[in-house]
């Protein structure tokens, strides 16, 4: 490929990432082909930054400089650094990723966006423990007790980071059936309401003292 060829493919890969971060920031997808279209821009502005400071790995200032030029010219240069660390992490497994996401249900794999999370769980869920050194007696089984309970907790802060999704999110997941569906409902109730006559406020205690002192006050200047 030409060097004409690469800068024209780049500038493609550049505005398809732009294109895609505009989108999950406003809300309109949040899917994980469009997060795959970021970690594509994300790997091509990596490898253009390290061509453009003439190194072979991505490090050092000349590599820095390169590629903040790249996310900013970009617009992607206020996402998240760490999301964007994980997402160039995902890309760099992303066979092996992909792999472990189709064996996870269906609702949970549309779910299941977020760079962050996605890679904390397939790391959880793949990494290969190895065996340590255990001591023995009444140490041990408490370095045991100790070593369970805080898998436990490592495995129920990473099913809270999974749920806790913000509201954008758990709407840009829907599909167009579910999406046109509560359209219709919200459409059906704002219609309701607005149908309904305006009902006049009841009178709050407060309101009966206030004319209760009028009135007397009306008598009292009478006299």
């Amino acid at each position: 490929m030409s060097e004409e060829q690469k800068t024209v493919n780049s500038e493609q890969i550049g505005r398809a990432m732009q294109a895609a971060w505009t989108r999950v920031k406003k809300s309109e997808a949040r899917l994980w082909s469009e997060w795959m279209t970021i970690g594509e821009g994300l790997l091509e502005g990596r490898n253009w930054a390290m061509r453009t400071a003439g190194v072979n790995e991505p490090a050092g200032r000349g590599y820095v400089t390169a590629y903040a030029e790249w996310l900013h010219k970009y617009r992607v240069d206020d996402m998240d650094k760490s999301v964007r660390a994980k997402l160039l992490n995902i890309m760099e497994e992303r066979a092996a990723v992909e792999q472990w996401r189709e064996t996870l249900p269906v609702s949970e794999r549309r779910r299941l966006n977020n760079p962050d999370v996605v890679y904390r769980k397939w790391q959880a869920a793949t990494k290969v423990k190895k065996p340590k050194a255990r001591p023995t007696g009444e140490a041990g089984r408490a370095a045991a007790h100790l070593e369970a309970a805080n898998e436990r907790i490592s495995e129920l802060e990473q099913e809270v980071a999974a749920r806790a999704e913000p509201l954008e999110e758990r709407v840009a997941a829907l599909t167009d059936e579910e999406w046109e569906e509560l359209k219709r409902v919200e459409d059906g109730r704002r219609f309701a309401l607005k149908a309904q006559p305006k009902r006049k406020r009841r009178r709050t205690p407060d309101d009966l003292r206030a004319e209760l002192d009028a009135r007397q006050a009306a008598t009292g200047s009478e006299a």
